[in-house]
């Protein structure tokens, strides 16, 4: 099993089910234990782990005769469900309660260091072997073949712990991120850059060779002095290639892969650019990266910079600017004006460079752990015609990993209707799971979801949700309208 942790987005690759994964289907006898231990215990019977029954007499020992023995019946589907739900919801709530500690930790270290200048803490989110088991464990379980009423029911029974389980999956995914950049910047400082020869260039020789950069050669060394936990490869770069190629079949009627040379793809989010660069490399497209945190736009320049060198990206081709997502202003711009600017934004870079107020570009992507305050702002603020957007999300079950910011949900909270603005969703890509549970063909043969969008689906990554937004703008009004700043409660 391995996990792909995009800045926002976790992907999940499952190994085959054994019988330890499946739900125990024995009777359980009538007793008084509360329900929570009830939850763990069948929780403890799906791992694997022994349980005891309490109020057991000597008499249970016996062996009774084959003639005088109860049949035992096969549960019905609806017990089998039950099993299911409540094997399930108690697992997550064993990894909550060895998580919660951690998550409090975090948070009290980056509340008294808001620049993470002090070292890392043992007890918080940073990669080790209890937080990697647990984060594994929660996003293996939240990416099962769950039928849709099986996850409405397991999102119910944990929706006190939601918000925890959100803020679990997306601080350690970024701790990991974190450290793995560090270590690649540690590498490479007494380790030559290797060069992707120019006779190299396409698609699957620039991923190769990305490969080597993040993973491969970081994964070979040994570095004196930084504890073993922290020398972390990282080892997901196939998961970003398969999320940016099918999220770029949003963009096209027939779900091809589209030529975006001459255009521009602003990304909401810089952190650790994969999905930037996986994008670039399959279409051609020119990138803008912005991000809120000065720390996270000087490590992503720090690796694009690496890149240049290893001859995977041409520097001008990409740019990384500093600010606040809600408050941007998005338009449309032409793609020589987008690479020159990012020139001129390198060649004055400085400590106290001004934070961007408006971007140009094509096409507009947000991470799947963007807030949905800011997802909601930043279409209020997109002023012009023809710019389309790509929503990352998640459904079902995954919704306890990060909060659910679909279109519709930003609709219903914020009241991003009407006015000068119109937004539909008109295109979505579901998981295998999840494409199952809400597919229908209509009369053309097409298949949509219970809206009529016409869905496209993907087997490669079992957790991606993502939504092409479509944002009609009237073209005779320059303001825009006001956003809710008390969400309505869905």
């Amino acid at each position: 099993m391995k996990i792909d942790t995009h800045r926002g987005l976790l992907k999940c690759v499952l190994p085959p089910k054994d019988k330890d994964s499946q739900p125990d289907l024995q009777r359980t006898q009538p007793g008084g234990c509360s329900k929570a231990g009830k939850l763990l215990s069948t929780a403890a019977r799906a791992i694997g782990l022994p349980t005891i029954r309490s109020g057991a007499s000597s008499k249970s020992s016996k062996i009774a005769a084959p003639r005088n023995a109860d049949i035992q019946k096969l549960p019905t589907a609806s017990q089998a469900n039950k099993e299911r739900v409540d094997a399930t919801v108690g697992k997550i709530r064993l990894i909550h309660a060895k998580m919660k500690p951690r998550l409090d930790a975090h948070k009290e270290h980056v509340k008294n260091d808001q620049n993470r200048t002090q070292a890392y803490i043992a007890n918080g989110l940073e990669p080790c072997d209890e937080v990697n088991e647990c984060l594994n464990s929660l996003v293996t379980t939240c990416n099962e073949d769950y039928s849709a009423e099986q996850s409405r029911a397991i999102r119910k029974n944990l929706s006190d712990i939601a918000s925890d389980l959100q803020e679990i999956s997306n601080l350690s995914e970024g701790e990991m991120e974190r450290i793995a950049l560090d270590y690649i910047f540690t590498v490479f400082k007494d380790t030559r850059i290797p060069v992707l020869d120019a006779g190299f260039n396409n698609k699957d020789d620039k991923t190769a060779h990305l490969k080597k950069i993040v993973f491969d050669i970081p994964n070979s060394k040994k570095i004196a002095g930084v504890q073993e936990s922290h020398q972390f490869s990282f080892p997901y770069l196939d998961n970003y290639d398969k999320m940016a190629e099918n999220e770029l079949r949003l963009l096209t009627k027939d779900s091809s892969i589209p030529d975006l040379k001459g255009k521009t793809i602003s990304f909401v989010g810089a952190g650790f650019p994969l999905s930037a660069m996986m994008y670039h490399i399959h279409s051609g497209a020119q990138i803008q990266l912005v991000d809120i945190d000065k720390g996270a736009c000087e490590r992503a320049e720090a690796f694009l910079d690496i890149c240049a060198e290893a001859n995977i990206i041409d520097r001008s081709d990409f740019s990384v600017a500093q600010g606040d997502a809600s408050k941007i202003r998005y338009v449309r711009k032409s793609t020589d004006d987008v690479a020159g600017q990012a020139a001129e934004d390198r060649a004055g870079a400085s400590s106290d460079k001004a934070e961007v107020s408006e971007l140009q570009s094509d096409i507009l992507i947000f991470a799947a752990a963007l807030p949905s305050e800011v997802k909601a702002a930043a279409l209020n603020n997109i002023s012009s015609r023809g710019l389309e957007v790509i929503n990352r999300c998640t459904s079902e079950a995954n919704n306890l990993l990060y909060p659910s910011t679909k279109l519709s949900a930003l609709q219903k909270r914020y009241g991003l209707e009407g006015g000068s603005r119109v937004f539909s969703v008109e295109k979505v890509m579901y998981p295998e799971y999840a494409y199952r549970n809400k597919t229908s063909i209509n009369a053309a043969g097409v298949p949509v979801n219970k809206n009529g969008v016409p869905m496209i689906e993907t087997n490669k990554i079992n957790q991606n949700t993502a939504q092409k937004i479509g944002v009609a703008v009237n073209a005779a009004s320059e303001g825009r309208e006001p956003l809710k700043t008390h969400p309505v409660p869905c």
